[in-house]
């Protein structure tokens, strides 16, 4: 059976609907790459094929990513006047130095970004930062020398890259259980007071958080090893460490006004200088390290000593690392 011809009376009434029908945006821009977009202030960015960001060092105002860019290039808004950002939903990788200097004081982060590359943000006096779900990356420098005092790490993140957020005034840290890498010197020079790793972090690398005054300090059962100068300059009077760890670096400790110091029986190695400017009163050695083991140290002359009492509700820099979780 043949289909009936559309009445020529309706062609008007079919063209007028057509226009009106409301296209979303994200189908009006679909085969319109590459194109070039003006900036609020002045200036403008463009967009290549697959939809990375770049060229927008001019750019200046109030951005807005628009909806077409999947990537920022490397050094795409360097050094540009921009004195707010706004990232579209699309958005799943910023590359490095990519708004280095960049005026803007808050970021939000959308749930499709997943890598934030070197420097990304770097000398960016941010005050305010939240950080999506599906962030898993973020490379060395990316907001070093910020001005955030307030830092929630999300449970997709699992790499923090060398003086990534170095020199930045941090009060409050939280680490979540899917964090395993924390690069050299991520939070030195910090303003934290108190710090509780993560479960699954497996190492503090060096200066990971050097001089940064610590009182309180909770080691969870993961952590294998802890670097030099990882905790240089804190202010620690007690501290238990955990079953799992197995070696401390060189001035790891060094500078802390230890009072109580636990160790476990899996520890088998102490560099030098580690613990120097310890004040023990008491000093559990339950790794049995001996005085050789133990010279230069700052713990070969607290062998005498008696062994601390262990209360679990005594933190102070210590976590009760007795039973399964």
């Amino acid at each position: 059976m043949r289909a009936k011809p559309i009445p020529a009376v309706l062609f008007p009434l079919l063209f007028i609907a057509v226009t009106l029908i409301n296209i979303p945006q994200s189908f009006a821009h679909y085969g319109e790459l590459p194109a070039t977009i003006s900036c609020p202030g002045g200036g403008s960015y463009t967009i290549d094929i697959t939809g990375v960001a770049d060229n927008g060092v001019s750019c200046s105002g109030n951005l807005v990513l628009d909806e077409r860019v999947k990537s920022v290039a490397d050094g795409a808004f360097n050094d540009a006047g921009i004195t707010s950002l706004r990232l579209d939903r699309n958005l799943t990788q910023i590359g490095a130095l990519s708004f280095n200097g960049a005026n803007i004081s808050s970021l939000e982060l959308d749930d499709a970004l997943t890598t934030i590359s070197p420097g990304a943000f770097l000398n960016v006096q941010l005050t305010s930062l939240k950080l999506d779900n599906a962030l898993t990356y973020i490379g060395s420098q990316a907001f070093y020398n910020s001005l955030l005092t307030s830092l929630f790490l999300d449970r997709s993140l699992t790499y923090i890259g060398l003086g990534a957020f170095s020199t930045s005034p941090l009060t409050s840290l939280h680490l979540d259980d899917a964090l395993v890498t924390i690069e050299k010197s991520a939070f030195s020079n910090a303003l934290l007071t108190s710090l509780t790793l993560d479960r699954s972090l497996q190492s503090v690398t060096r200066s990971s958080f050097y001089d940064s005054p610590l009182t309180s300090l909770q080691l969870d059962d993961a952590l294998t090893s802890v670097d030099a100068d990882a905790f240089h300059f804190a202010n620690l009077t007690a501290l238990k460490l955990d079953r799992a760890l197995t070696s401390i670096g060189a001035r790891a400790f060094n500078r802390s006004p230890l009072t109580k110091l636990i160790t476990d029986r899996n520890l088998t190695s102490i560099g030098i200088t580690a613990f120097a400017s310890s004040q023990l009163t008491c000093f559990t050695n339950a790794s049995n390290l001996n005085g050789t083991q133990l010279t230069g140290t700052g713990l070969d002359s607290d062998l005498t000593l008696l062994s601390c009492p262990d209360h679990g509700g005594d933190h102070g820099g210590e976590h009760d690392g007795d039973g399964d979780d």
